[in-house]
């Protein structure tokens, strides 16, 4: 089974003429997506090149932490993803993984689009598993471990691998001792 990267941004906070950094891991069917900062809504458009795609991927995003241009297009991303799912007729699954307070806001209303008897207005389309990371886990296929980074929030590197490879990202942070034993 082959394993595709692809970088859907490389900018940073400071940086708006791109989009922030965010990977997406294809392996096999499935697909993680790894941070959701500004434009990487779009960069999965373009990349799914329907919007139709939003009703089966991504399968889950692992997050690195909470800052919003690692996030901020989180909201567009899951009401993408209601759209085409409730057009097409289809319950999906929808997993989000990473540090615990970014997990646990995912679905906070103020961060998300409410019905107007104010419930979230893909609970009947999109079912969600939260996953705070807090021990290795394993993810589509591949072994995820993590370690925390020295940044001005939780910061999370992780360390995903199969048998035969594995890629590390960090979101920001100087490297800490557990770090560089998990790389």
């Amino acid at each position: 089974m082959s394993t595709k990267i692809k970088l859907l941004g490389t900018g940073s906070a400071e940086d708006y003429t791109r989009k922030n950094t965010a990977y997406l891991i294809e392996h096999g069917d499935e697909t993680l997506l790894v941070d959701a900062g500004s434009g990487i809504y779009a960069a999965l458009a373009y990349h799914f090149g329907s919007l139709n795609e939003f009703s089966k991927k991504p399968d889950s995003i692992l997050f690195t932490h909470k800052h919003a241009d690692h996030t901020i297009d989180r909201p567009l991303i899951l009401l993408a993803m209601w759209r085409a799912s409730r057009d097409q007729g289809i319950k999906r699954q929808m997993n989000i993984y990473g540090e615990s307070e970014t997990v646990e806001t995912s679905l906070n209303p103020a961060n998300n689009y409410l019905t107007k008897d104010g419930k979230l207005l893909y609970s009947d389309y999109v079912a969600f598993n939260l996953g705070p990371t807090t021990s290795p886990t394993s993810l589509h296929g591949f072994a995820v471990n993590f370690a925390e980074t020295q940044h001005s929030a939780r910061n999370l590197a992780y360390r995903i691998e199969d048998k035969k490879r594995s890629i590390g990202i960090s979101g920001y942070g100087a490297i800490t001792s557990s770090e560089k034993k998990l790389f």
